[in-house]
């Protein structure tokens, strides 16, 4: 039988609280009328968003009532305090819940996401910016100027890609970002894929990073490894749950290759650029020394016509959608008791224990290092043993010590691990 430890249940039962603000004042729910409140923070999502359902039994509707301009304080933390602010953006739904005095009580349903979805989406802009301007400059410009985020903490990896002029016709500043991401190549990573995202790092950050520079050493990791089996109930990197998303070929039909097309108005030719998947290995940092397929390349499977006249700006264009879909090829989900430290584009190392330990201790497939894609944050009221518990999705590129020769080679590869095994 295992034994909490009173002095931590105590502290897991304060680990976090709700506050909803309405207008003059700070409503702070109870714990025992939190049914759930949970908040996914995701590098392929552009916004944290979020559910909160709890029971109305202080007669909130009538302090409220809801007029679409309320937020959310989410406060957790351990060793370090957050305070996250969101706005309620939907109210779902208000039920009763009580059938002696019908109206006292009621369930309430919100849905709310983090307060850069706004700034992003509900605004348009039109800008130009001149030729051989950097995708960087622009992007910073659209997400610290039009957006005001230069008051949050920003990260926004410099490219090495320049336009031959871009003119923004009244987009959202989301659409623009769409639209340039595409094209951006980093200026270390030498390569494009890049990704717009709020993620929970230094309380808040909003981050516009590419997926080579998060699977390369230069991220940062969590230096403590994860293990499934550990003598403490409540060790911070026990892994409770996990469960594994495989390979699907259906997906593998656009990363085998093909034909992408544009056309030069100067010379008035055909652009034709061939790209093919050991291509995008070659060019990919990989967590492991063997890919997830072998070599599948075949440049029949996809002929595809692009609105652009530069071979390099074509290459960028298929690289980016092409990593995008590689490294979600195979996905890991665990939980875990929660912690501040996680967060979406975080680096861990996972000790995954060999079936049979005769020869071996670990797994030489799935141990190593993981790329932190999601974090969905779970609050639970009440008297639960765990009211604060994370959903980490980790995405793992290769396979990290295979001995199957079919498997397509690594060339580059990130190696470092929190410890050797």
């Amino acid at each position: 039988m295992t034994f909490l430890d009173s002095a931590k249940k105590g502290l897991m039962q304060k680990t976090f609280s709700v506050t909803i603000h309405v207008e003059n004042k700070d409503l702070l729910l109870d714990p025992e009328d939190i049914i759930s409140c949970y908040f996914i923070e995701d590098i392929y999502k552009f916004c944290m968003v979020g559910k909160l359902v709890f029971n109305d039994t202080k007669g909130f509707l009538e302090d409220g009532p809801f007029t679409g301009n309320e937020k959310i304080t989410i406060t957790y933390g351990e060793t370090e305090i957050k305070n996250i602010i969101f706005d309620i953006w939907k109210m779902n739904k208000v039920t009763q819940l009580g059938t002696t005095d019908p109206t006292a009580t009621s369930t309430v349903e919100v849905t709310f996401i983090d307060t850069v979805y706004e700034l992003l989406t509900l605004r348009k802009y039109s800008k130009s910016w001149g030729p051989n301007t950097e995708i960087s400059t622009i992007l910073d410009h659209i997400v610290n100027k039009m957006c005001g985020l230069k008051e949050l903490n920003t990260i926004i990896e410099e490219t090495n890609s320049t336009l031959t002029g871009f003119a923004m016709p009244y987009w959202t500043p989301l659409q623009a970002m769409k639209w340039l991401i595409k094209r951006a190549r980093g200026k270390i990573t030498k390569t494009s894929g890049y990704l717009c995202y709020s993620n929970t790092y230094k309380k808040f950050t909003y981050n516009i990073r590419s997926l080579e520079w998060l699977f390369s050493t230069r991220n940062n990791w969590d230096s403590i490894s994860y293990y499934f089996e550990h003598d403490d109930v409540l060790y911070e990197n026990k892994i409770l749950e996990w469960s594994l998303n495989g390979i699907d070929n259906t997906t593998t039909i656009m990363l085998r290759g093909g034909h992408w097309k544009g056309y030069n108005f100067e010379k008035k030719s055909l652009i034709d650029v061939e790209y093919k998947y050991s291509k995008g290995v070659d060019k990919s940092t990989l967590l492991g020394t063997k890919s997830l397929f072998p070599d599948i390349s075949d440049t029949r499977t996809a002929n595809i016509l692009l609105a652009s006249t530069s071979e390099d700006e074509i290459k960028r264009i298929i690289y980016n959608d092409w990593v995008k879909r590689y490294s979600v090829q195979q996905a890991m989900s665990f939980v875990v008791r929660g912690h501040e430290k996680r967060y979406a584009g975080l680096m861990i190392d996972v000790m995954w224990p060999a079936a049979e330990r005769t020869t071996v201790n670990f797994n030489p497939q799935l141990s190593g290092k993981y790329l932190i894609k999601s974090v969905t944050h779970m609050f639970t009221g009440g008297d639960a043993s765990m009211p604060y518990r994370q959903k980490i999705v980790c995405l793992k590129n290769a396979y990290h010590n295979s001995n199957m020769k079919v498997l397509y080679k690594a060339t580059k590869i990130n190696n470092s691990m929190a410890m050797e095994w």
